[in-house]
């Protein structure tokens, strides 16, 4: 971050002061001969190194806030970042000024008009410079899809295998022992022939 604060700011800041000493200062100085024209510094009462050194701080602030809110700007390539970025710019800081220059000071109408207008530009341009050069993994520009915010991915639950229990087998029925068979001898019962005999010698 701090050398990005370095190696964009200053730069960043040196090109906007060039920007503003080429249309306020040159283009259109014509503007400021509107009435009222004593509220303007002459050329040669301004403080140049103040100047300068103003835009370089002013732009190191625009890197550091691009750092702090990039992630959470929906855009996915670096000119549509820059873009929206520099226009969050221009509504926070140009308009409120220019607001309270309309509503407190006697600046011309015509001033007004033309620093929300310049502001505006130099806004979009200074967003995309700081987008384009901080985060360079990002694609420059939105040919295809890229600039569309990415659905969120859909978290897939990790599957928990659960064994299943068989149900045990119904345990064979157990065998009925059989009882063991007791055989038991039945005596013959004599003769008829037998029984005879017997008697005829009872009777001798």
């Amino acid at each position: 971050m701090l050398k990005k604060l370095f190696f964009l700011g200053i730069p960043l800041g040196i090109l906007t002061a060039l920007i503003g000493w080429a249309t306020c200062g040159n283009l259109f100085n014509w503007i400021y001969q509107i009435d009222p024209t004593y509220i303007w510094l002459s050329p040669l009462e301004m403080n140049i190194p103040l100047i300068w050194g103003s835009s370089i701080i002013s732009a190191m602030i625009m890197v550091f806030a691009f750092g702090v809110v990039k992630d959470k700007m929906s855009q996915k390539c670096r000119i549509a970042r820059g873009l929206s970025f520099g226009l969050l710019i221009w509504l926070v800081a140009i308009v409120p000024t220019e607001m309270s220059a309309f509503l407190y000071t006697v600046t011309a109408d015509e001033v007004i008009l033309y620093h929300l207008i310049l502001g505006l530009v130099m806004s979009v341009l200074q967003g995309i410079f700081i987008s384009v050069l901080y985060d360079e993994a990002l694609p420059l520009g939105c040919c295809s899809d890229n600039c569309k915010v990415a659905a969120p991915k859909a978290v897939s639950k990790p599957v928990v295998k659960t064994k299943v229990k068989a149900s045990p087998k119904p345990k064979a029925k157990a065998k009925v022992q059989a009882k063991p068979v007791v055989k038991t001898k039945v005596k013959a019962s004599p003769k008829p022939k037998a029984k005879a005999k017997a008697a005829q010698k009872k009777k001798k």
